[in-house]
């Protein structure tokens, strides 16, 4: 999957989910990525510096 599939899928995954706390761990789940490389990815292509993970 490349990284852009990744975060899309996640960012998929957070609209679908609104409603609930997902946890980081779930959204580096949902995009197959460890953790720390899903929020270094995350911030680089979304763009979002103020997402406090």
């Amino acid at each position: 999957m490349h990284a852009w599939e990744a975060i899309q899928n996640s960012l998929n995954y957070i609209e679908d989910h609104l409603s609930e706390n997902i946890k980081i761990e779930t959204l580096a789940n949902v995009a197959a990525l460890s953790p720390y490389y899903f929020q270094r990815l995350f911030r680089r292509l979304v763009k979002k510096p103020h997402c406090h993970w």
